[in-house]
Order: C-alpha cells, then sequence, then structure tokens
C-alpha cells in the first residue's frame, strides 16, 4: 500500500491537498500529516513514505531543511515541494537534493493527477525491480545446498522484517495430473495474488521447494498476515472439492532463519494426513500434540498413500500390513476423521470404519483393486499413446482424457507408462515441451517466451518458465539470449 505524508503547517492546507488526493487516487494508499519540520523527519524515519509532499515554511525546521534530513533515513522517498514561493533560490536548493517535483499553491486537480500518475509509474518499476532481487536472493537461498557467507549475505543486503514461508501439498488420486491441471492452476492464482500483494508493498517470490511443491515467500508489511492467509484459505477451499492441497507455513524475522524453519516443514510435512485439507496452517499448529510414534505412523501412512497414486499393488499392502504389524494404535493422537477425509478422497471410495484396526482392513481389501493383469495389447497401447503424446504435446493433453481415448483407467496408464518407458507420464510430457521449446528459443531469437509457451501447450507464461527453470535451472530469456544454435538441434531428447 502506497505511504504518503502532506507536510504544511496550515491545517485547510493539509485537508485541502488530502481531499484532492482521495478524488484522484484509484489504488490503495495511506496518508500521514505532519504540521512541521520536526514532525516530518519523525515519520519519514518511523514509516519510510513513497511520496512526501512539503511545504517550505515550516516552523522549528524548514521544508527543504527537513527534506535534507528525512533522506538519510528514507533515501527512496519521493519529495514534492508545495509553496507559494516562486523563488528561484528555493528551486536550485530543491534540485540539488534531487526533489522529484516543485510546485506552486494553489495546486489545481488535473497538475496533482499527472503528478501522482507519474509517480505511480515510477515507482511501480521500482518495487518490480526490488521484487525482481528478492525474488533472486530467496531463490538462491533455498536452492543453495552450502549456504555458507550467503545467508549473512542475503540477510545484511535485505531489510529485516517478517517473512512468511508457505508450502502447498498436493494429493489427488490420477497424480499425473498434477502438473499439467491443478498444479498449473494453483500456481496460477498464487501468482496473481503474489502480483496483488505487490502493489501493497509485500515483496515476494513463487517457486518451487525442493520436493517439487509450489512455495510461496512473502515479506510481510502493514501486519497484513491475516489478509493474506484468508486470501490463500479461499483459494484453496475451491481446490479441495476434488483433491487433498495442504498449506503449512512458517514466520521469521529474516531469510536464513526462514530457510532453517522451512527445513521442519520437509522433516514433519506428514503431519498434514492428521489436519484438515484446504487451510494454511504454521508448522508449530500443526504439529501440536503429536508425539515421535504418531510421525512414525503417519511416516508409514504416507507411503500407503504413495503406492495407491503409483498403482504399486505389492508396496500398498507391505505398508498396510507393517502398520497393522507395528503400530500401537491405542497410543495414537491422530485425528482420523482427517485421516480417512485425505483416504476417500485419493482412493475414491467412501471408507466408513472411524475405529484404527478396521479402517486400515477395510483399506487393505481396496488393494485388490490395483492387482492388474497386463495384455500385450495393453503394452502396445503405450507404443500407441508415446506417439500420441510426441505429435500432441502442444495441445491440452492429460492422462485422463489420453486414458478415455484408448479406453484404459488412469491409474493403470499412470503404472504401464512407467514399467514400459522408466519415466512418468507427466515427466515424459513435461521434457518433450521444454525440449521442443529450447529448439524454438535456438532457432528464432525475436520469439516471445509467450508465443513459446503457447506453441508448446502451456498457456500460462508464468507457469512454463518456472517448468523450464526447474528443468534446465536457467530462465527461457537467459537460455534465448545464448547462443544454443549450434548445440540444441543435437541433442537427445532426454
Amino acid at each position: 500500500m502506497m505511504k504518503i505524508i502532506v507536510a504544511d503547517d496550515d491545517k485547510l492546507i493539509r485537508y485541502y491537498t488530502q481531499s484532492l488526493i482521495a478524488e484522484v487516487m484509484n489504488e490503495p494508499y495511506e496518508i500521514l500529516e505532519a504540521a512541521n519540520g520536526k514532525a516530518l523527519i519523525d515519520l519519514c524515519l518511523q514509516h519510510s513514505p513513497d511520496i512526501a509532499f512539503v511545504d517550505i515554511k515550516m516552523p522549528y525546521v524548514d521544508g527543504i531543511s527537513a527534506i535534507d534530513q528525512a533522506k538519510m533515513s528514507c533515501p527512496n522517498t519521493n519529495f514534492v515541494v508545495l509553496t507559494a514561493y516562486a523563488d528561484f533560490s528555493y528551486a536550485k536548493r530543491c534540485i540539488r537534493l534531487g526533489v522529484t517535483d516543485y510546485l506552486l499553491k494553489p495546486i489545481e486537480r488535473e497538475t496533482l493527477e499527472k503528478v501522482l500518475n507519474d509517480l505511480k509509474i515510477k515507482i511501480n518499476k521500482e518495487n518490480s525491480f526490488d521484487n525482481l532481487k528478492f525474488q533472486h536472493k530467496v531463490i538462491s537461498l533455498f536452492n543453495n545446498p552450502n549456504l555458507g557467507n550467503l545467508c549473512k549475505d542475503v540477510d545484511k543486503n535485505i531489510e529485516h522484517g517478517d517473512f512468511l514461508y508457505l508450502e502447498f501439498f498436493i494429493l489427488c488420486p490420477n497424480y499425473d495430473e498434477i502438473y499439467h491441471s491443478i498444479y498449473s492452476k494453483l500456481s496460477n492464482e498464487l501468482g496473481d495474488l503474489a502480483d496483488n500483494l505487490l502493489k501493497y508493498g509485500n515483496k515476494n517470490t513463487l517457486f518451487h521447494s525442493k520436493r517439487g511443491n509450489l512455495a510461496l515467500v512473502i515479506q510481510l508489511v502493514n501486519e497484513n498476515q491475516d489478509y493474506i492467509i484468508h486470501s490463500i484459505n479461499l483459494i484453496l477451499k475451491e481446490y479441495n472439492r476434488n483433491c487433498n492441497i495442504s498449506c503449512l507455513s512458517t514466520k521469521s524475522s529474516t531469510l536464513t532463519h526462514l530457510f532453517e524453519n522451512a527445513a521442519k516443514i520437509n522433516q514433519k510435512y506428514t503431519c498434514i494426513f492428521a489436519n484438515k485439507t484446504g487451510v494454511v496452517y504454521d508448522i508449530g499448529a500443526a504439529t501440536f500434540g503429536l508425539s515421535n510414534d504418531d510421525f512414525a505412523f503417519l511416516e508409514r501412512f504416507s507411503k500407503v498413500i504413495s503406492a495407491f497414486i503409483d498403482g504399486n499393488e505389492p508396496e500398498y499392502t507391505i505398508h498396510i500390513k507393517n502398520i497393522l504389524g507395528h503400530t500401537q494404535m491405542n497410543v495414537l493422537n491422530i485425528n482420523f476423521n482427517e485421516l480417512q477425509a485425505y483416504t476417500n478422497k485419493i482412493t475414491g471410495q467412501n471408507l466408513e470404519e472411524q475405529s484404527p484396526k478396521p479402517f486400515f482392513k477395510e483399506l487393505l481389501a481396496l488393494g485388490e483393486s490395483l492387482k492388474i493383469n497386463i495384455s500385450q495389447s495393453s503394452l502396445d497401447k503405450m507404443d500407441l499413446i508415446k506417439e500420441y503424446i510426441d505429435k500432441n504435446y502442444m495441445n491440452d493433453i492429460g492422462i485422463t482424457n489420453i486414458s478415455e481415448i484408448y479406453k484404459l483407467s488412469p491409474n493403470y496408464v499412470s503404472k504401464l507408462f512407467h514399467e514400459k518407458f522408466g519415466t512418468k507420464f507427466t515427466d515424459y510430457l513435461t521434457n518433450i515441451r521444454i525440449y521442443n521449446a529450447k529448439l524454438l528459443l535456438a532457432s528464432n531469437s525475436d520469439i516471445s517466451i509467450k508465443t513459446v509457451s503457447s506453441m508448446v501447450g502451456y498457456n500460462s507464461p508464468r507457469h512454463f518458465t518456472n517448468i523450464f527453470y526447474k528443468l534446465t535451472n536457467m530462465y527461457p530469456s537467459d537460455y534465448k539470449k545464448n547462443d544454443y544454435r549450434s548445440t540444441s538441434k543435437n541433442t537427445d531428447r532426454f
């Protein structure tokens, strides 16, 4: 949110200026008043405003001297002088101080509107550039295994405050659909939220965690954490009708500590199975009351879920029997209602048993549905599916609609495709898209990222950029700038 100070010893002038600002501002802002130069200096020190309208003739400290002192604490503030004196000596002093504009009273509405519009454009550009630097620092920190002095440098070179880390865990029956549908849509919605937060001064970056999940880091301002959490809860609520999306969060006063706290989320992420989906949980609240026995159980349960998603019946059965044989159910502090809700969405069943042992025996019986009698015709269809992907990767395709075309179940296709080609369906589709994107970028230096994104099957350039970076460790724009023409066309696909 933009912060504006109006500094003038005349109360009526302050009121008049504020009224004009209210008429022409079309975005959120906060306004503060200063009745003298000393008050202006103090307010700048406390609030680091984006814009300050300053009268020259004020008591205690004159406006120009106040600007000179205030610039030491807030060098990025845009100072606009409002004065009734068309004095060249004043103008020269203002120029030396780097004052943004010099306006004579009484200021007209059209003049103020133009000044504010010009300043908004300038400030938005500066904020976007600052946010880009913030993004690079965060991504470097979270992707560098050897932190060393990097952590110290990150904390030295960025203003301190409260930083919020959120990681999103997505589980659904047809896991190969995640990247192309749920993952992509969630990424877009979180990206839109991130863009909106930037208008309120929240620097942020959306990226992939080391687990492959979406992660969002936000620098909090104006105590707006509750608004952010509420906004994310609304997004998650829409998705959790058909799948399980959980969000674990942590907060810290430095990025280094935030990184350390985020590592705790990775260590304790299995707590998502014992908590309600579609709600942002602080990692401390989500793990409260859970013992080592609980986490040992949840770790085993997560393997059951993974085996079901992969269609791996032997491992699925082994992990359930392991739970039944090695878990003292009576000592667990697990919310089995939430555990059951997770399981029902993932399996597509309506398991009714509430007690732990009967619940897992009921779950064990589902293993029969995962046993597959692989026929030669099914294996032949995998070759046809692979060929279909090669020819249609640029279209809106996914494992569900391909399964319908070849009259097979999505889990069946996922299992057979992986067994025959040694790679997951979604990984193959993603790799072939990025391979062709690299060819396009290398063959045409004038082509836009948006065009390339569309030509290889991604509706969102943001999502395409994230995927490209994850697979190549480079942004598409950087790849295009470098000369890969001699190597790209002669490189094997994978």
